[in-house]
């Protein structure tokens, strides 16, 4: 059998995607709590192939210490409480099985009228050929004397694949002939030496011949092999991108508090059986950005199954048998073996001369946004993850001779940052949000072009599949924002003056009414060309105070990125709603983020401080950081030692104050807004000056 992946991986060198769009660090590190609200760690698998010099396959993994958290798309929180479900939802990510012929017709294209699949179907399921290929895939299944004996499963399996693929070559169709299975064998390039258990057999399809270097971009179809006695029951361990219980932002709006990965009875759960598959899924869908699903094949014994992943979690057919229901398997993969590019999940919104080329790379290729056209140059950032928002950023250059199709003017510069994103559909609109800070002269925030909504999770395939959004799949929609101006993380600055004339203010709170609700380290930028001027991105979570509620939907007030929430939300009783004093205390905490993990390079050096911040159950994660505001003295800082003095120590002492009045009087005529007068801006604005 395929040996699992269980190291964690080191991002396409091709993309850059390891970092975000400006430079920021990222972590393939997922975490989420438990039913028992405690932190555990799952990894995922690699990112970029090489052959090796036998012809195997290589997978090389990102070398990062398992402490590191990951302060944006991992650990972010949209609900720390363990309320009892309401009514029966679809969770953030569910998974419906669906009969064959309906996953084929609402997925493949359908081939030519002159092409009858059934007939060659019949012919081949038939054939000597075929029934002495499938036997000895099926014999392969039953040999365990030895592990090389084990790998022809595998091979097996793709023999019949190849047996398939190859009726397809008399058809004459373009491209047909270009279709193939492939098994290889493959390990982990930093091991010094190879041993039996770091090997496993990576399967696939792809287009043309498989070259000495390609990465997951060149799959098509991500396949694996399952024993015949494996459980389409529900999987109950956590997936890497599915964090329940904790409900985050990438996963949408709160839904239900309650683990949906560990109700085993849900109609909605992964299959157990299914797990690997899902997450070699995960890397193909991450490696470029440009995918909108990627289809899978599963083989659990003699029973095969397709399956189609995307940002909602997805669907898979009924398993059906390789001998009894040939003809069934065999019209359904030569159909997609005929199908075109974005059958195969190409993302349709991104304009290719050349589709198949698409795959591999987004260079030179556009995007129509609000009737401008802009030409993708490289992808910036892809969210380490399949379901949830799943954010894209590409570096893109506006194409000279467009314009806006409502024939309005806008003045925008050449190079921009195109921001593509699967939020959930009820989710209140950022670029609403956005165009009312613009509107209010918000300083120092990111700059909104233009922005469309072109397509929801409930107008693709599902719709043909009859599933209803909300009951079988909770329904995302794609939004697209280009934006500006190119910045860099505020944690890169190496000038102390600098950095002190960067660091945020009250702008987009005191003029535009909105609390920005997830400050980090990601979201605090400068620009790229003037680095005494901060930048604010990303107001994914951000909630309108004061004026604007028509912009607001409902969203749950428990949300930001783990270690820099604020400790009120760490409570039993988390507070009724968000206040400023919330968004200066994340301040503090990304400002002791930097100066005490970070190095004078702008490199995050010490990964096993603060891990109290973000480790353990909530009770743990409180305490914690009330400790840190009492003895902010007693760490050692190593960016900006002065910083340590002059403002965290005494913001610190604001907080600890303020807090430790709050318990001494308890709620009665207690000013929470700012916990007794001791957080304000006035007083934050005063330790900064």
């Amino acid at each position: 059998m395929p040996r699992s992946l269980s190291r964690r991986s080191k991002g396409d060198p091709n993309t850059g995607s390891s970092r975000d769009p400006l430079g920021t660090r990222r972590y393939p590190i997922t975490r989420t709590l438990n039913a028992k609200n405690i932190l555990v760690q799952e990894t995922v698998g690699p990112h970029a192939i090489h052959n090796s010099k036998n012809k195997g396959v290589t997978l090389t993994r990102r070398k990062i210490s398992p402490n590191s958290p990951t302060p944006r798309s991992s650990l972010v929180v949209e609900s720390l409480s363990s309320q009892a479900a309401s009514s029966p939802k679809a969770p953030p990510a569910a998974y419906s099985e669906v009969k064959l012929s309906d996953f084929a017709a609402a997925v493949f294209d359908i081939p030519p009228k002159s092409v009858n699949l059934k007939d060659v179907a019949r012919n081949l399921a038939t054939s000597s050929d075929y029934e002495s290929t499938c036997r000895r895939f099926l014999s392969s299944l039953e040999s365990t004397s030895s592990s090389t004996e084990s790998d022809t499963i595998e091979e097996g399996f793709i023999d019949v694949l190849k047996l398939i693929c190859r009726q397809c070559d008399p058809l004459g169709l373009p491209g047909a002939s270009d279709f193939n299975p492939f098994a290889h064998p493959a390990y982990d390039k930093e091991d010094s030496e190879q041993s039996t258990e770091d090997q496993f057999v990576l399967m696939g399809m792809r287009r043309g011949p498989l070259m000495d270097t390609w990465s997951w971009a060149d799959l098509l179809v991500a396949i694996d092999t399952q024993p015949a006695d494996s459980s389409f029951g529900s999987h109950t361990c956590q997936q890497s991108a599915v964090k329940h219980p904790v409900l985050s932002r990438e996963n949408g709006s709160s839904i239900d508090t309650k683990s949906h990965q560990d109700q085993s009875d849900s109609p909605y759960t992964l299959p157990s059986c299914a797990s690997r598959l899902r997450r070699y899924a995960e890397l193909v869908m991450t490696a470029k950005g440009n995918r909108r699903h990627v289809i899978g094949l599963l083989a659990t014994g003699s029973n095969i199954s397709f399956w189609y992943f995307d940002r909602g979690g997805g669907f898979y057919s009924t398993p059906v048998n390789l001998l009894t229901d040939a003809v069934e398997i065999i019209s359904a993969v030569m159909q997609l073996a005929l199908s075109g590019p974005i059958s195969f999940g190409l993302e349709p919104f991104i304009q290719s001369s050349s589709s198949w080329e698409a795959f591999e790379s987004v260079e030179g290729s556009c995007v129509v946004v609000d009737g401008i056209r802009f030409r993708l140059c490289k992808t910036l950032h892809v969210a380490r993850e399949l379901e949830g928002r799943g954010t894209v950023v590409f570096a893109a250059q506006k194409i000279a001779d467009s314009a806006r199709a409502d024939g309005r003017s806008t003045i925008i510069p050449h190079d921009v940052i195109i921001k593509f994103s699967w939020q959930d559909a009820s989710a209140p609109f950022e670029d609403l949000l956005f165009r009312r800070a613009q509107e209010c002269a918000v300083e120092g925030i990111a700059k909104l072009y233009c922005s469309s909504r072109p397509a929801r999770l409930s107008t693709g395939p599902r719709r043909a599949l009859r599933l209803i959004a909300g009951i079988d799949y909770h329904d995302r929609e794609l939004r697209v924002q280009v934006m500006g101006p190119l910045c860099i993380p505020l944690y890169r600055v190496k000038e102390l003056d600098v950095f002190k004339l960067a660091f945020p203010h009250r702008s987009l709170y005191e003029r535009a009414g909105i609390l920005h609700h997830d400050i980090s380290i990601n979201n605090l930028m400068v620009e790229k060309d003037n680095e005494v001027k901060g930048v604010l991105i990303d107001l994914d979570l951000a909630i309108i105070i004061k004026g604007g509620d028509a912009l607001q939907s409902q969203r749950s007030t428990l949300a930001g990125t783990l270690p820099f929430l604020s400790v009120d939300f760490l409570e039993g009783t988390p507070p009724e709603r968000p206040m400023y004093r919330h968004d200066l205390e994340s301040f503090v905490f990304v400002l002791a983020w930097i100066l005490i993990r970070f190095d004078e390079e702008g490199e995050e050096a010490d990964h096993d401080q603060l891990r109290t911040w973000y480790t353990g159950g909530r009770d743990q994660m409180k305490h914690a950081k009330f400790g840190f505001f009492r003895r902010s003295f007693d760490l050692p800082i190593g960016r900006f030692p002065s910083l340590g003095v002059l403002w965290l120590s005494k913001l610190c002492r604001n907080f600890h104050l303020g807090y430790s009045l709050r318990d001494r009087m308890g709620n009665t005529d207690f000013d929470h807004e700012t916990l007794g007068g001791y957080v304000t801006h006035s007083s934050f604005l005063d330790v900064l000056h």
